[in-house]
């Protein structure tokens, strides 16, 4: 509520000034919180609310434009149009000094590069935004991006240095610990206890992340944890846990036409009718096998 007030009282004061740069501003960061819940109507919000030709013309608001397009396309699984917008909100941001901006279009380059499998290309937008918010003196932002460095450092299996950056970025992150952002870096923490095999440490994780988000508006975390949580299950022998658990996550991924957490729920699903004798998924005919593991060669 406060943050809403104050958001209200900054448009005031720019209407009064008759600064429209700025009220333009305002309304399209006042919409950012909206590209994490209403991520489908976000888009259409902004067209409504702001002067579109003035978000082509200004850099200063083209910054906040691309930041919020990129947002709700990337939460949305358009992974590829939320890199284009995030390149966009990066080049006007540095080019208006907006330096906060620009480092937070850099965090979102590398989750988005990540999301896509381009791990390489991740690491190279978040270590380039590490050393910026380094130079800059600025904790929370450093926590934040080692948080999303480890991510594609787990998916090249380089798990030892991803749990330093871990272990550091929830220290720096401790004071902030009732935020969205430690819950995101909690949910990494139990991906990676999954991959290393401490499933009982996962699960103690998850727990945690579930605390927090209980009776909060950020969900998200505690959702994307499920799939981790049944592979955890799965591994410790508990496959009818593990089967609520991941068809929990499914049914919330197709509500919410979430399209990424929906494989990661399906190869859950997969992966416990693997490793378990149980009955089939309805409408299922073909006989149950391990999945067989792809190598794909390059010449």
């Amino acid at each position: 509520m406060a943050t809403l007030r104050s958001v209200r009282q900054t448009l005031a004061h720019a209407e009064r000034c008759g600064d429209p740069l700025r009220q333009q501003i305002i309304r399209t960061a006042s919409l950012r919180t909206r590209a994490f819940t209403h991520m489908h109507t976000v888009e259409s919000e902004f067209r409504a609310a702001v002067d579109q030709a003035m978000a082509e013309r200004e850099p200063a608001l083209a910054a906040w434009a691309n930041d919020l397009l990129g947002l709700a396309a990337s939460n949305a699984s358009h992974f590829t149009v939320g890199i284009e917008r995030q390149l966009r909100a990066c080049d006007a941001a540095q080019e208006t000094g907006q330096a906060h901006r620009a480092l937070f279009a850099m965090m979102n380059l590398g989750v988005s590069f990540n999301n896509l499998g381009d791990h390489q290309s991740s690491l190279d937008w978040l270590e380039k935004g590490i050393a910026a918010a380094r130079a800059a003196g600025w904790p929370a932002c450093i926590g934040m991006l080692l948080m999303q460095t480890a991510e594609p450092l787990r998916m090249l299996g380089r798990h030892e240095v991803a749990r330093s950056m871990l272990d550091e970025a929830l220290e720096i992150l401790a004071p902030f610990d009732r935020t969205h952002n430690y819950s995101v870096a909690l949910l990494y923490l139990s991906e990676l206890q999954v991959d290393t095999g401490d499933h009982a440490g996962a699960l103690d994780t998850i727990a945690r992340i579930e605390a927090l988000g209980r009776g909060t508006r950020w969900t998200g975390p505690t959702l994307m944890a499920q799939c981790g949580k049944a592979e955890a299950l799965s591994c410790l022998d508990r496959p009818d846990e593990a089967l609520e658990v991941a068809q929990a996550a499914l049914a919330s991924a197709r509500a919410q036409n979430d399209a990424y957490n929906e494989i990661d729920a399906l190869h859950a699903l997969a992966d416990i009718h693997a490793r378990h004798r149980l009955p089939p998924p309805p409408g299922a005919t073909a006989p149950r096998r391990r999945p067989a593991r792809c190598i794909i060669w390059s010449a």
